[in-house]
This record gives C-alpha cells, structure tokens and sequence, in this order.
C-alpha cells in the first residue's frame, strides 16, 4: 500500500472524525484512494483463486476485509462505494461465465455485505478503540470486536446468503460459518497489524534487517520441511515468531508474520493434506484457527514489547533531560556529581590522578544587572560553547549554578590541567561581547583547580578544596587561575 497513507494520527478523540494526511477532495488523495481500492480487488481475486475451495467464493482467507477496514478507517464512509463497486469487479468473471444459478443478485448482496463489513469496523474502532491499537490492554476489544463481532456479522450474513442462493446445504451451514468467521476474522489481523506497524514509521536500522534475514531464514526451513516432511512441523512457526517479535521492531514483525501466514495459508489452499498426516487427527479448520491463533499471539507480544521499547526510550529521554541544562545543554549538578564520585573512586582504586575545576564569571551579576537576564543567558551559552571546544572527548563539563561551572579532567595532573585551563581562560579573555547598546564588552573569569590525593576521603573534600581556590583566584584579582 502506499506509504504516506499510513502516515495516520488515528482518530481525534471525542469528535470520531478520521483525521488522515490524505484527503479524497485532493488530487493526491483521490489518487491514493483509488490505488488502495486496486489493492481491495486485487486482495479479492486472490481470494476468489488463490485462497479458495469449491464453490469458488469460499476461501480460507479474506484479505479483502482487512483492506477495507483500512480503507474506512483513512477514507471514513467515503471509501463505501469503492468497496461495493471493488468487490463486484472482482466478482464479475462469475457472471460471465454463469458459474452459479442467480449470481448477479449474489454477488450484489455480498458486495454490499463486505463494504457493510468494513464500515461496521471502522464505527467500532472509532467508538471503542479512537487510537488504535497501541498498547496491550487495547488487544482485548480488537480480539472481540474487531476479530469477533465483526467476522460473525459479516460471516453470517454472507452464509445466508450463499444459502438462500442455493450454493451450499443447510446442514453445511455451521462449517461453512466457521470457515467464514476465522477467514474474515485472520484477514482483519494479518492486515490490521501491518497498518499499526507501518503507522510508526520507524528508522530502518541494518541490525533489524539482519534480525530479520535470519528469522526469515529459519522459518522458510520450517515451512519448507512441514510441506515436505512432517506436517506437524508448523507447530514450531509459532515459538520462532514469538522469539522475533521480542527482538524486532513492530512494524518488521508485523509485516513479516502477516506475510508468513499468508504464504502458509497459500500452500494449504493449493493442498489442503500438506500439513497434515494420517496419525496426527487435527482438522483444516482447526489449523486456520491456529494459524489465527499464532498470529493473533504475535501480535499481543509485538505490541507489548513496543510498549516496553517505548517506556524505556522515553525513561532514557526524561533522564537525559533531567541531567542537562537546558539553557547551555552542558550537563547539570545531578549528572556532575555522580560522574565526581565514579571518577573519584576510580582513582581511588588505580591511584591514577584527575584534577577537579570550578569556574565562574567575573562580575555576572552587573551584566546581567546592567543588560538584563536575556543577554546574561547569552554570555553563558557562548561561555559554554568556548568551555566544549576546549575540552578533550573524556572531560566532563557542567554548569551546576546560575555561574559556576565544573569540569572534570581524568587522567590529568595539576600542571597539566593549569597548562590546558589558561588555553581556555585566554581565549574567554580575548573573546568580544556585543552588548545591546552596541558597546564591546571583555567578560573575563576566574578559575580554581584541586588535583586529587590519596589523602582526600572522598570527591566532596577536593570540590570544598577546587572551590578554595576558586575563592583565592577571585580574591586576589579575579581573571586568574588559582592551583590549590
């Protein structure tokens, strides 16, 4: 399907209103329509031949209901009459051919049935599942509604009619409903769940692909030997696909388990035996409902490790957040003083030295007194941007107040860490400020080191000791560094 009619913000809450990137009154819009409306009949001759069993109308999988559903759920009731008008095309070799007795009023019923069928779901998704389905607890009305309710209707309605137009027995009714419900119902999930992975639209990373090759090859083993070998082998699509799903983002997962499904499917319906042997007693009907099954097991994992990969990402990000400044995005107070102590005890243990500095501005308070606190922020973030280029990829610098600032410098002596440090303090120095009155203005700063020792018993006592000499630098003239 086309890409960009994925791109969906589902529904908007309370209103019930689609609200979608693509709009039928548009050229592009009435393009993506009718391209998807392709697909519709597309999906319904592969039903027709592909997927089915005498009479030709009865198939073990409706793909079809689940484009339509997609459809009604971008285009709203709009989408309706390329339904009907779709599966009446798909229909219409029947008719030419005189295949059954009154198919022409057959095959207007069930395409008003299957257009019905897919505005019934998009009227259910709206009322009970406005966002979709996008988190574990949502799976439960999807499974009964949309998996359910809709495919008994719809099921129902088209068995009547296949009865009432005298294409199967009375008393071959119930199997015929079974086959029909499960059909529609794995059709809506195969498709459905592809729809929810695409509408993330993630970043396709090599390592995914990678992931996917191998599972993909796996499982093309299962299936090849279950179709050759030992049927009962297809039991072990639903471990493999299990084991994907954890590791796969969801869109990955969900298009490839729809596609193998499909595939599956596909040889059952060219062979219905395949599968099965003689000393394993288990129906067709029986094995789509486990492939539904299977299926519909996937898709509960992949959406709740989604769910989890999506907490994580957004714990990681709130984190990051709260241990950076927002204003010169250097790291704050609650990420320095953990790294202090992880630095500290690191030279505790190796006896390697690191040097701890503090530094502040000269005289803040009048610039920001005399120009405001908008142009103080702007001394800060250049101040800031000055103090990055002239660290190394292993210090770690911090703004932990409104002027003071820390830098860390691992591996590093006192007379290194001072040769480095007058760099920096030289070229704040010689750096020009534009005021807002158009005045150049010399913002200078001062700067204490304390180099660690055996004899410091933790990181606070060389910080109390970085900030005496950061006391002393300003003491004694500010403009200065000062080595404890």
């Amino acid at each position: 399907m086309y890409r960009d009619a994925f791109k969906v913000n589902y529904f908007l809450k309370g209103g019930g209103r689609v609200k979608t990137t693509i709009f039928p009154g548009t050229i592009n819009g009435l393009l993506n329509l009718l391209l998807t409306t392709s697909l519709y009949y597309l999906f319904v001759r592969l039903g027709l031949t592909w997927f089915s069993f005498p009479p030709g109308n009865i198939n073990l999988l409706s793909l079809s209901s689940g484009i339509g559903l997609v459809m009604c759920l971008l285009w709203g009731v709009r989408a309706f009459p390329f339904i009907v008008m779709a599966t009446f095309a798909a229909h219409f070799p029947l008719i030419v051919e005189n295949t059954f007795h009154h198919n022409s009023l057959y095959i207007i019923v069930a395409s008003l049935i299957m257009g019905g069928e897919s505005v019934f779901g998009m009227l259910l998704m709206r009322r009970f599942l406005p966002y979709g389905v996008s988190r574990p607890h949502h799976l439960l009305k999807f499974l009964l509604l949309l998996c359910g309710l809709v495919p008994a209707l719809s099921a129902l309605l088209i068995g009547t009619n296949l009865l009432l137009n005298g294409y199967i027995e009375a008393e071959k009714f119930i199997d015929l409903y079974i086959t029909l419900l499960i059909a529609h119902a794995l059709g809506i999930l195969l498709i459905y769940q592809v729809f929810t992975g695409f509408a993330h639209s993630p970043a396709v990373q090599l390592s995914e692909l990678n992931k996917l090759w191998s599972g993909a090859a796996i499982i093309g083993l299962i299936v090849i030997l279950a179709a050759t070998v030992y049927g009962p082998l297809i039991f072990l699509l639903l471990p493999v696909m299990v084991m994907m799903a954890i590791y796969l983002k969801l869109v990955f997962i969900n298009l490839f388990s729809s596609l193998c499904f499909v595939i599956v499917i596909s040889i059952m319906a060219f062979d219905n035996s395949v599968f099965l042997t003689n000393n394993y007693q288990f129906t067709l009907t029986g094995l789509i409902a486990y492939i539904f099954s299977s299926a519909l097991a996937v898709f509960v994992i992949a959406i709740q490790q989604n769910q989890i990969n999506l907490t994580m990402a957004s714990r990681q990000a709130w984190k990051k957040a709260a241990e950076r400044d927002p204003l010169t995005c250097l790291s704050n107070r609650r990420a320095f003083m953990p790294r202090l102590k992880t630095e500290h005890a690191r030279a505790v243990r190796t006896g390697r030295s690191y040097c701890l500095v503090i530094w502040d501005i000269d005289d803040f308070k009048l610039i920001n007194d005399t120009y405001g606190h908008d142009y103080g922020d702007v001394v800060l973030k250049k101040l800031a941007d000055i103090l990055r280029d002239n660290c190394r990829d292993i210090d770690f610098p911090a703004r932990i107040g409104g002027e003071e600032f820390a830098v860390i410098l691992p591996e590093c002596s006192s007379e290194e860490g001072e040769l480095a440090l007058e760099r920096f303090r030289s070229e704040v120095e010689s750096t020009r400020f534009i005021a807002p009155d158009g005045k150049l203005l010399q913002i200078t700063i001062s700067i204490g080191i304390a180099s660690f020792k055996r004899s410091y018993k933790s990181e606070m006592a060389l910080m109390s000791d970085a900030d005496k000499a950061l006391y002393q630098a300003k003491s004694q003239g500010k403009n200065q560094i000062h080595v404890f």
